[in-house]
């Protein structure tokens, strides 16, 4: 069995889909969306947009993070195939 650079690649997306998934759908999405809320509601301009798109990361943050996760993963294996 011979390992390729490019297997080695694949294996190194494959374990780096979890930290993928974890950083877009938990701190970008959800940490993200409620520092935004916060920063909207505490400053002196009131933007109803900005707490929309706050909410709307916060609402979406599972499946932000699932499908960059599975994208990410997706890409490995496809590397890692013969």
């Amino acid at each position: 069995m011979r390992c390729s650079m490019q297997k080695m690649f694949g294996l190194i997306l494959v374990i780096a889909s979890l930290f993928v998934g974890v950083y877009f759908g938990f701190f970008w999405a959800f940490i993200g969306g409620i520092v935004q809320i916060i920063k909207e509601v505490t400053s002196g301009d009131f933007g109803i947009m900005g707490i929309g798109f706050g909410v709307l990361k916060v609402m979406f943050a599972t499946v932000i993070g699932y499908i960059s996760f599975f994208v990410t993963l997706l890409m490995g294996v496809a590397m890692m195939q013969d």
